[in-house]
């Protein structure tokens, strides 16, 4: 069974070989990871004379944190400070087509991968034994870096 053919039978509710996942084990995965990039900030981090530093995200919330932390701060100011004003609001713009370019890119060489056979879910040698636990593999990676980083078992 195919990842596809995995995904779209587990979205219809019909029996599949295993439930599609997106693992970090470099192994098959089922579901591309595509994530749209995060608008850039009204306002970096900028010290106030009070002290603290403050930010504007893209929609328009005021963080608040003590100056040379950092940390993430505080919410101190809404984006719609009263649902009067909600018009007043720009949110920024999700379905600029912009966003879409690195999804794109990410699905092309997804795609050319499958058809030139050299897809991680293609290579029958990295599939689990018939016999072993379908996350046995992730366990054994998890437990073999936490021994290389100094941690007991």
């Amino acid at each position: 069974m195919t990842s596809r053919e995995r995904v779209k039978r587990s979205l219809h509710f019909q029996g599949v070989d295993h439930i599609p996942h997106c693992l970090p084990d470099g192994k098959e995965n089922d579901i591309a990871w595509l994530w749209i990039p995060k608008e850039p900030d009204r306002q970096i981090w900028t010290v106030e004379a009070d002290g603290f530093e403050r930010r504007i995200d893209a929609w328009g919330t005021i963080w608040t944190r003590p100056a040379g932390e950092t940390n993430h701060g505080e919410k101190t100011g809404l984006a719609i400070p009263d649902v009067t004003r909600q018009a007043e609001c720009a949110f920024p713009g999700h379905n600029n087509p912009r966003h879409l370019e690195a999804a794109q890119t990410a699905i092309t060489a997804n795609s050319a991968a499958i058809v030139r056979g050299a897809h991680p879910a293609l290579d029958r040698s990295q599939q689990p034994a018939a016999n072993s636990s379908p996350g046995l593999g992730l366990l054994r990676a998890l437990r073999r870096r936490r021994l290389s980083h100094g941690h007991s078992a």
